[in-house]
């Protein structure tokens, strides 16, 4: 007797598709924020990507040890106990937990490349909508301060929000390249470029070259084997010690050389008034999503040293030690510091061309924490959950054939 299988709701193209599309729109949702709302838009979001994602079988062996991930977003959640803040700690470490989780989910189903060019419709998507603002709307669009008059922010509530994501995108954009059409390449990698440059943020500029010099590296670098390639492979990685470094301990240099005070716009006052606030609580911090609320008496602490109201530290570093103390600032730089190494091993060692994103990324990440606080956004989430997943994805174990109409430009 032959068996006959028939087609079930869990393996059909239509429940493939509904996952694609969820995770666009979980990542349209997540890109943009904060905004009012936020927390529970990427929440529900994120159920609704692990849902659909269960309803299909693994297709793939998560290479990644998605513990670390989950310990994380726990401690966000159980920082409430601890908060200042605790009913703004609890729905936005919830939101962190969810869209991590979903991720995680996500790739069990999807290979890296499906899933770089699900997350490049959604980007595709937030930039042009940005410049339809901007056009549209200009009072909205535009910034309109005594400082960088006439930047690019579109949707975002700043400039230098846009221009984080529009660096990722940018990263993203280069690497699916060689799976779609090069009218559509040359389409998305232009509109990032604008989106970028129209940001005006110097910081996301000297992140973007110092990503593209150790990237150049990196690929001159696979030329070589055995010890050679080891040794260069490690000067690449201490390039970016180096880097941060400078950035660190050269500031003033650095700021005078591009024309900036030697304050840089007044994070120099920013970070004494954080730092006193971090050597109240330095191991647990004030909470996830806690600090730089209106009337806590913490926040107006830290107004009151620095001379005038901030909403971030202006470092992401600095904001975690703030929010979850030294634990949080430990699994943040774990994560980052895995990635680094897997990613690079990856790149370098196997050849593997999709690895450049999680290296990409990262580098990104460590660079722009300097200045902004991009690991304690959402999005900035986003970006570090996924490099370090898909540094870690091991091959598959399964072949996904289904191709979602939002896809057809792709090769």
């Amino acid at each position: 007797m032959t068996a006959v299988v028939l087609p079930t709701p869990y393996s059909s193209p239509t429940m493939l598709t509904l996952l694609r599309a969820l995770l666009v729109l979980l990542i349209c949702v997540v890109s943009v924020a904060p905004y009012a709302g936020a927390d529970i838009a990427i929440t529900l979001t994120g159920v609704a990507v692990g849902l659909a994602a269960l309803r299909l079988p693994p297709q793939r062996l998560v290479g990644a040890r998605p513990a670390l991930l989950v310990v994380f977003g726990a401690t966000c959640v159980l920082s409430m106990a601890w908060s200042v803040a605790p009913f703004s700690t609890l729905p936005s470490a919830v939101a962190i937990l969810s869209m991590t989780v979903a991720l995680v989910l996500a790739l069990r189903v999807l290979s890296r490349r499906e899933f770089l060019l699900t997350i490049s419709v959604a980007f595709r998507v937030v930039l042009i909508a940005t410049l339809l603002v901007a056009l549209a709307v200009p009072s909205v669009g535009l910034v309109d301060e005594n400082y960088q008059t006439g930047a690019l922010k579109g949707l975002f509530v700043h400039r230098n929000l846009l221009a984080f994501m529009a660096l990722v995108a940018l990263a993203t954009f280069l690497v699916v390249r060689r799976y779609r059409s090069h009218r559509a390449s040359f389409f998305d990698i232009g509109l990032a470029v604008v989106c970028l440059a129209g940001a005006q943020s110097q910081t996301v500029f000297i992140s973007a070259a110092a990503t593209t010099l150790l990237v150049l590296m990196l690929r001159w670098t696979r030329r070589y084997s055995g010890f050679t390639r080891v040794l260069l492979g490690t000067a690449s990685s201490c390039a970016v010690g180096l880097l941060v470094y400078l950035a660190i301990f050269a500031f003033a240099d650095i700021a005078s050389s591009l024309g900036r005070d030697s304050t840089l716009t007044g994070r120099t006052d920013v970070w004494p008034a954080v730092l006193e606030q971090i050597a109240r609580t330095p191991i647990l911090g004030l909470g996830w999503n806690a600090p730089w609320r209106e009337g806590q008496p913490e926040t107006q602490r830290m107004w009151r040293a620095a001379g005038f109201k901030m909403y971030h530290s202006h470092d992401g570093y600095l904001d975690m030690l703030l929010q979850l103390g030294v634990v949080g600032l430990g699994l943040m730089s774990i994560v980052l510091v895995v990635t680094l190494i897997v990613g690079i091993a990856s790149y370098v060692g196997r050849g593997d061309e999709l690895a450049v994103w999680s290296t990409s990324c990262a580098i990104v990440l460590v660079m722009v924490n300097l200045t902004e606080s991009p690991s304690t956004n959402f999005f900035g989430h986003f970006v570090l959950v996924s490099a370090f997943l898909l540094a870690r994805q091991r091959k598959p174990v399964a072949t996904v054939s289904y191709r979602p109409v939002f896809l057809e430009g792709a090769r």
